[in-house]
């Protein structure tokens, strides 16, 4: 294959893109009442998108090689092939129109230390998009860019092109406050979503907020290093409509040829038939819905250079949108509707800390770190009816109850450690001979795991599962921001860590085998940390010998990893040119800055750092990327 031959083509795939924003925004104070004010803001947009793919064909040329096993490039023509590089032009164009129209009054007022303002604003908007996805195949030699060159056959559709939106609200809220020191909010809106059935559109949530700021009272007065202490307490319900538009319609296909309808005049030639597509609809289906709660201080000392907060929260959701799959039996033979069905509790704790500062008039710097840790309880989940009353069972639980698996027992080096774990459990299982590891007779280059049960044979039932990690997801984070400057020049980073939970080793199988149907070998590419496996040469390798597929392709603590994380994810650095030098170039500012985006990973928990910690093997990684630029102003 001449690579760059498909390289210097005319092959492409690409496209253009078109935007168009209108923002429109009016605002009118009603005479005869002070304080109150009309507005309304229309925001239209159009997006046009025409993508394009044009690929040919190319000429594979196979020679029988030179060298003692041929693997030289080279020699004499066996043959030559012609490989598709797509050889057909497709069409994607599509056309979205959206807009967003709200309207309302404000009111604001302050009757000596009585402060007052409120909202009353209705939201409208509209989402439309069609596309289609149209291509010719068989493209003629030297064929330009265009379906009229190609030769092959030709379909056009609109599948997931075409979609509609909208959405309404009524949203009020009122704020009132006595000499800024006791606080009170009051909120209420309903929303409507086209994405629900008519009768079950509308949802209503209200919410309630109150605040003290304690630092205003006569007894602190005299606390002058205290700059603010408030105590804050909030409660509300609010609802998503995360869910498939339009599923409360029953569906339908046009089936045609042998999925046709009825043959008539005794001929082969069938009516095309509408029949019920295989997808259950739900009318029912509405808002889902979270009483949030909150409680909260906020605290600043040392005119404000030093502040602190701390956040409690816990959120009551029900009839949380899901689309149920394993409590649905198996004789049900079509897709589920989203459905009102899960409840669970969220809750968890928010600290953040910020010092900022100068030193003489030109440096200033500043840090704010901030830790969090979140955590579930669920009341009512979707699960198979197998865990439950099981271990797994996470009801009344976290959704994190850790890693289910095998806990291994170490690499069996030798025949002689196969021979002593066999005659060990050998009693057990009936004898020597029926001592196994999922089926397989033990050898050295297996993987050992523990039997729980007793039984002396390791099967692939949960028998011989427990959970071998209390968690598997980070439950802490900390974020580590900090930002210098001197004079016009400013560095801000942006670092975070998380912990506590755990990841595993992935790139057990080559890169084609996940598929069976690609018929890749054991013997293919494989992640580099393969190189130490266990061979009759090297019984003190890392990892297994990769022949034993069954042994090792099982979740066990053998390839966890610890999934801490800490990295800088962001560094912006600017400069900021003095107004009187950006002035005699004849501009009124110019800023030069230079960013830094995912720069840093300190931590990688990966043998021989073979992948980032974001990006699973075989998938597209995390990109570090550096730009610079400047911003001019006239």
């Amino acid at each position: 294959m001449n690579f760059f031959a498909i390289q210097n083509s005319n092959n492409y795939t690409g496209g253009t893109n078109t935007s168009t924003n209108i923002l429109a925004k009016v605002t009118y104070e009603i005479p005869g009442i002070k304080g109150l004010m009309a507005t309304a803001t229309f925001n239209k947009n159009l997006n046009a998108a025409n993508n394009k793919q044009f690929g040919t064909s190319f000429v594979y040329y196979k020679y029988a090689g030179l060298g003692a096993n041929n693997h030289i490039p080279g020699g004499a023509l066996v043959g030559t092939f012609s490989v598709l590089n797509g050889d057909k032009v497709r069409l994607t164009p599509n056309f979205a129109d959206s807009y967003q129209l709200n309207a309302g009054l404000t009111y604001s007022r302050s009757f000596g230390k009585h402060n007052i303002s409120a909202l009353a604003l209705v939201e409208q908007r509209e989402q439309n998009s069609e596309g289609v996805n149209a291509e010719a195949t068989g493209m003629v030699a030297g064929a330009l860019d265009y379906q009229s060159f190609a030769v092959g056959a030709s379909s056009s559709n609109q599948s997931s092109t075409v979609s509609q939106f909208g959405f309404q609200a009524l949203i009020t809220r009122v704020n009132y406050d006595y000499d800024q020191k006791y606080l009170l909010q009051l909120i209420y809106r309903a929303d409507g979503s086209s994405r629900f059935a008519p009768g079950n559109n509308w949802g209503h949530f209200p919410a309630a907020s109150v605040g003290w700021v304690a630092n205003k009272e006569s007894f602190l007065a005299n606390a002058k290093w205290l700059d603010l202490l408030k105590f804050r307490a909030s409660v509300g319900l609010s609802g998503v409509d995360n869910t498939k538009a339009y599923q409360y319609l029953a569906n339908y296909n046009l089936g045609t040829g042998s999925s046709g309808g009825a043959v008539f005049n005794g001929n082969d030639s069938r009516t095309i038939a509408i029949k019920p597509n295989l997808a259950i609809p739900n009318v029912d289906v509405t808002w889902n819905k979270e009483l949030k709660t909150s409680y909260g201080v906020d605290m600043a000392f040392l005119k404000n250079r030093l502040s602190f907060t701390t956040e409690y929260y816990w959120n009551h959701g029900t009839d949380i949108l899901t689309s149920l799959s394993s409590s649905v039996p198996t004789t049900i033979g079509a897709t589920t509707p989203t459905e009102n069905y899960t409840n669970a509790n969220t809750f968890g704790w928010e600290f953040s800390l910020g010092w900022r500062d100068k030193i003489g008039k030109d440096f200033t710097y500043g840090i704010s770190p901030f830790y969090t840790w979140m955590d579930n309880k669920m009341l009512k989940v979707d699960q198979a009816a197998s865990i439950i009353g099981t271990v797994e069972d996470v009801t009344g639980r976290s959704s994190d109850l850790g890693v289910f698996g095998y806990k291994s027992l170490g690499i069996i080096r030798t025949q002689a450690e196969a021979d002593a774990i066999i005659a060990e459990r050998a009693t057990a299982a009936g004898g020597a001979a029926n001592v196994k590891i999922f089926g397989q007779p033990l050898q050295p280059g297996m993987i050992n795991y523990e039997d729980i049960n007793g039984d002396g044979v390791i099967s692939t039932d949960k028998k011989d599962q427990s959970f071998i990690k209390s968690r598997q997801n980070n439950h802490n984070a900390l974020g580590l921001n900090w930002n210098v400057g001197y004079k016009g020049i400013v560095l801000n980073v942006i670092m975070g860590m998380s912990w506590g939970g755990w990841t595993t080793i992935d790139g057990l199988k080559p890169a084609n085998q996940s598929s069976s149907s690609t018929g890749a070998s054991i013997y293919d590419n494989r992640a580099v940390y393969w190189v130490d496996h266990w061979t009759p040469t090297n019984t003190n390798a890392a990892y297994p010998n990769p022949f034993f597929r069954t042994n090792f392709e099982v979740t066990s603590d053998f390839w966890l990893v610890k999934a801490t994380s800490f990295s800088i994810s962001s560094i912006n650095l600017s400069y900021n040119v003095p107004t009187n030098i950006a002035n005699k170039v004849g501009m009124s500012s110019l800023r030069l800055y230079a960013v830094a985006t995912n720069p840093v990973q300190f931590i990688n928990p990966f043998p021989g750092k073979y992948r980032d910690l974001q990006t699973a093997l075989y998938s597209y990684p995390t990109l570090k990327t550096w730009s610079f630029g400047l911003n001019v102003g006239f």
